[in-house]
C-alpha cells in the first residue's frame, strides 16, 4: 500500500508540473496569437493600401482612354462636318450651273422611292 500512495504523490506532483508547462505554453500561444493577429492586421492595411493604388491608377488610365476617345471623335466630327459642308456647296454650285440636270436627278430619286414605298 506505501507504494500506491507514493504513486498518487508522484501523480499529483507531475500533474501540478504539467499544469505549470501547460500555463507556460498557452502563455507563449497567447503572445504567438497576438503576434499573427498583429501581422495579420498589417497586412490587411497593406492589401487595402495596394487596391486603393491600383484603383486610382486604373481610374487615370480610363479617364486618359475617354479624353483621348473624346478628342478623336470631336475632330472626327469636326471632319465629317467640314467635308459636308463642302458637299453642300458643291452641290448648290452645280445646281445654279445645271439646274434642268438637278431636277430630272431629284424627280429620278423621287420615283425610285415612291416604287420602293409603294411595295
Amino acid at each position: 500500500m506505501t507504494e500506491t500512495t507514493g504513486d498518487r504523490m508522484n501523480t499529483k506532483t507531475t500533474t501540478k508540473a504539467d499544469e505549470e508547462k501547460l500555463e507556460a505554453t498557452a502563455d507563449s500561444m497567447g503572445d504567438e496569437m497576438a503576434a499573427m493577429r498583429k501581422d495579420l492586421s498589417e497586412l490587411g492595411d497593406i492589401v487595402t493600401r495596394m487596391g486603393k493604388a491600383r484603383v486610382a491608377s486604373l481610374r487615370s488610365t480610363a479617364q486618359k482612354k475617354a479624353s483621348d476617345g473624346i478628342a478623336t471623335g470631336e475632330a472626327a466630327l469636326a471632319d465629317l462636318t467640314a467635308e459636308i459642308e463642302s458637299l453642300e456647296g458643291r452641290i448648290a454650285a452645280e445646281t445654279r450651273d445645271r439646274p434642268f440636270r438637278a431636277l430630272g436627278i431629284a424627280g429620278l430619286i423621287g420615283f425610285m422611292l415612291a416604287m420602293i414605298l409603294r411595295r
